[in-house]
């Protein structure tokens, strides 16, 4: 898999979540979109890991045609018969992007969705959705973590013991955040 985003908060997120991974999960590529100014440097990463992924997620603040080489991106997504999945970087649905994609819309959503409760809980949680979906594995993805804001209000309420980060939450599928048996709203 390859992560090519415009956010360093992604590539952050995205190096703690790769030490979570399943050891047989095959390896993802994160590339900063801004460190990409000309054709010749998209061309040289296509020629490299990220052309060589079967998924390819592109996290873009702007437009498409403003990536540097995003034309080649996309012919080289088609050719190597890549799943390419393009998503806003505001989280919002984007028509353009969506129509230039090559996965089901479905896909595009489910990413949307763990990109915008940030973290790398759910960064580890949408790659393991997307290898599911579009690999055919079945590692089994957790739902989506609560965001920041619902974290912190957890952290803090007083009837919740003990808020668990780290490694040992991550690996438990399924856990979820609870602040006193009440629904929270980031």
């Amino acid at each position: 898999m390859a992560f090519l985003t415009h956010a360093d908060t992604d590539l952050l997120n995205l190096r703690a979540a790769q030490e979570t991974l399943p050891d047989d999960f095959g390896p993802v590529t994160g590339v900063p979109l801004g460190g990409v100014r000309s054709e010749a440097q998209m061309a040289t990463l296509l020629s490299g890991e990220v052309g060589r992924a079967q998924v390819v997620l592109v996290r873009i603040h702007g437009k498409f045609s403003a990536v540097p080489g995003a034309e080649l991106l996309l012919a080289h997504a088609r050719k190597a018969g890549q799943a390419l999945l393009l998503v806003s970087g505001t989280g919002e649905p984007d028509a353009e992007l969506a129509a230039l994609s090559l996965a089901p819309a479905h896909t595009l959503d489910t990413a949307r969705t763990y990109l915008a409760a940030s973290g790398w809980q759910n960064t580890r949680e949408l790659l393991v959705s997307l290898s599911d979906t579009l690999r055919l594995t079945a590692y089994g993805a957790a739902p989506p973590w609560p965001s920041r804001n619902t974290a912190s209000i957890t952290r803090s309420c007083p009837k919740t013991p003990r808020w668990r980060t780290g490694i040992s939450a991550a690996t438990r599928p399924g856990r979820r955040l609870a602040c006193c048996s009440t629904a929270l709203t980031p």
